[in-house]
């Protein structure tokens, strides 16, 4: 398994976006934070198995919502 490290930046982007989905339906923040977790937990098990954008970097797309976590490794 492999270490994650959330930046800054990245948690900030996190709670805005929770923040905005709550605002637009209780409990939407909720799934999309579920989502969040469901995502890094895979990313820590199978960093290699996604799409290669760059020399060190990988993109995973969230299927629910539109954002896309870019990992480095």
């Amino acid at each position: 398994m492999y270490k994650l490290v959330i930046r800054k930046r990245a948690t900030n982007d996190i709670k805005d976006a929770y923040q905005w989905y709550e605002e637009q339906q209780i409990g939407l923040g909720d799934l999309f934070i579920q989502e969040i977790r469901d995502s890094y937990a895979k990313l820590g098990t199978h960093p290699v198995a996604y799409h290669k954008v760059e020399y060190e970097f990988r993109q995973f797309n969230m299927k629910k919502f539109p954002y896309v976590i870019n990992l480095r490794h």
